[in-house]
């Protein structure tokens, strides 16, 4: 199990303070890569979205990510105040939603 402390901020203060991002609003097909540094590959699914100039604007195509976790924890500048609970590879998880500045993409599907 994996459960993480909420943080202060709403999703919407999230989204409307950040300039240009990604909203990802599942992943799927998650593994693991390299167990000692936690890096994960996996995909966005069903719901991802770019974040232009505080908006929620367009879907766009899924996306095939290759990220360390602890970097992008790292990177993390705002947690919200809400949280999910989801079924994961590791068991359930309980988490606010992250915004982060560093999350790597390494190609989108063609479909």
């Amino acid at each position: 199990n994996l459960v993480m402390k909420e943080g202060d901020r709403t999703i919407d203060e999230m989204i409307s303070s950040t300039k240009k991002g990604i909203y990802i609003s599942r992943l799927h097909y998650v593994n693991i890569l390299n167990p000692m540094s936690i890096q994960l590959t996996g995909m966005t699914r069903n719901g991802t979205f770019l974040i232009e100039d505080g908006k929620l604007g367009r879907a766009i195509k899924n996306m095939r990510f290759n990220t360390s976790v602890v970097d992008m924890l790292k990177a993390v500048d705002m947690i919200s105040k809400e949280r999910q609970t989801k079924e994961g590879f590791i068991g359930p998880t309980v988490a606010p939603y992250l915004r982060t500045n560093n999350f790597t993409f390494s190609s989108k599907t063609s479909f």
